[in-house]
């Protein structure tokens, strides 16, 4: 049951994604979808909070109440209503669950306890466990509730604790990459910069047109989302990536570097790119 709740997630999260990019073109190929968007709609479309990292509890109930007001009222075209309705399904998954998932890394630095400052890999059953501390449940919690949740938990052991955290997610970047292979990376990066900054840019093979994320034997981001995700600058939390993920950056025929390029100058200059690549 909860492996279905989760693909229905992804189902609506992904869709999401795809609406809002799409919506926001304005390109002759696309006129006829951006012409659904009113101007009503404003920029209402592109500031998701169900894809925002660092969006407060507070925040999510009321984006809900915001939702409810934009669907009852005639004052907005069906291609916003359409969004609409799947960003209230993953507000109302992350108030339930929240963010934090099985295998995720959350970094803590206490500042008068050196013993306690580490990283931590919440286990099977939402915890973390600190040493003299014992575990502490990371269940329930959205991202911008990490840092002042363990303050109040470890302030139970120790005086006025200085207490920093953030939640990493590990995941691996393989294929066209300079340095393939596993890291644990803030929720808030953009999958570009995990790419060219965290992995070593792209390697002389690489084909971005080819790239997708996988989890498990699924795919759950495809080329063209892919190829989305880098020119808007998603993050691995807009991706609704968890720990384990796989980003596979593809590997290119003679000829595609051109391509690839085009396609991430969106998110860095061309000079920087080649760079990478060269």
């Amino acid at each position: 049951m909860q492996h279905t709740r989760n693909s229905e997630f992804d189902v609506h999260r992904i869709r999401l994604i795809a609406l809002i990019a799409l919506a926001t073109l304005t390109g002759a190929a696309h006129a006829p979808l951006a012409a659904q968007v009113s101007q009503a709609d404003s920029l209402v479309a592109m500031l998701a909070a169900s894809t925002r990292s660092g969006v407060s509890r507070a925040e999510l109930e009321a984006s809900l109440v915001e939702i409810e007001r934009i669907l009852a009222s005639g004052g907005y075209s069906g291609a916003l209503k359409s969004i609409k309705r799947d960003e209230a399904v993953l507000i109302r998954h992350r108030l339930a669950e929240g963010d934090i998932r099985p295998g995720d890394v959350i970094r803590v630095a206490v500042a008068s306890d050196a013993a306690v400052t580490n990283n931590y890999v919440v286990t099977p059953s939402m915890a973390i466990v600190v040493p003299s501390l014992g575990a502490i449940s990371m269940r329930g919690l959205l991202r911008s509730e990490v840092e002042p949740h363990l303050q109040r938990e470890i302030a139970r052991f120790l005086r006025d604790p200085v207490v920093m955290a953030d939640a990493l997610i590990r995941v691996s970047v393989l294929g066209g990459v300079g340095r393939p292979g596993f890291y644990s990376v803030p929720a808030g990066q953009a999958i570009s910069e995990v790419i060219m900054t965290v992995a070593g840019g792209l390697g002389g093979n690489a084909d971005l047109e080819k790239s997708s994320v996988h989890r498990g034997d699924r795919e759950i981001v495809s080329s063209d989302a892919f190829t989305t995700a880098l020119r808007d600058g998603l993050t691995l939390d807009q991706l609704n990536m968890q720990a384990g993920d796989e980003i596979m950056v593809g590997v290119k025929k003679p000829g595609t570097l051109s391509r690839a390029l085009a396609i991430v100058t969106g998110v860095g200059s061309l000079a920087y790119l080649l760079s990478q690549v060269f």
